[in-house]
């Protein structure tokens, strides 16, 4: 997953967050699927919002 990626991920969660009314400090984490093949990864914590 490349930085344009992460960067529209959280600007999306952020979004949610503000029409949620959440705090700004609330505890975000991303968890990342990847598929090559028949090869199923799954990267928990890949990424947080900071």
């Amino acid at each position: 997953m490349d930085l344009k990626k992460r960067r529209r991920i959280i600007q999306s969660a952020r979004w949610y967050m503000m029409e949620k009314k959440l705090p700004p400090d609330t505890p975000v984490r991303f968890d990342v699927v990847a598929i090559w093949g028949g090869t199923v990864k799954i990267y928990e914590n890949a990424f947080y919002i900071e």
